[in-house]
């Protein structure tokens, strides 16, 4: 659940990245106020993803082995029961 949160982060501020640089882009045609509006907003929107990126990095390093066993489905259970006689001896 928690690197689903992460990965949800991150894309939205890949998107909020974006957003900010076509915004950025269109300084032409803006006046210089808003110009430089965008210009902080893209940095802000950079700033943002680059902590959600470390974020979703640091959360993956830390759960890794446990993220990686789900993934995989090799959880394995830790008591083993045998069928005998038609009885489970556990």
């Amino acid at each position: 659940m928690k690197e689903e949160q992460d990965l949800t982060d991150v894309m939205k501020a890949k998107f909020d990245t974006e957003k900010a640089k076509l915004d950025a882009s269109k300084q032409e045609i803006l006046s210089v106020i808003e110009g430089e509006q965008a210009k902080l907003k893209l940095a802000d929107a950079e700033q943002k993803q680059k902590e959600a990126e470390a974020k979703l990095k640091a959360d993956r390093a830390r759960l890794g082995p446990i993220w990686s066993a789900r993934s995989r489905n090799t959880i394995k259970p830790r008591i083993k029961c045998n069928w005998m006689s038609r009885v489970w001896r556990c």
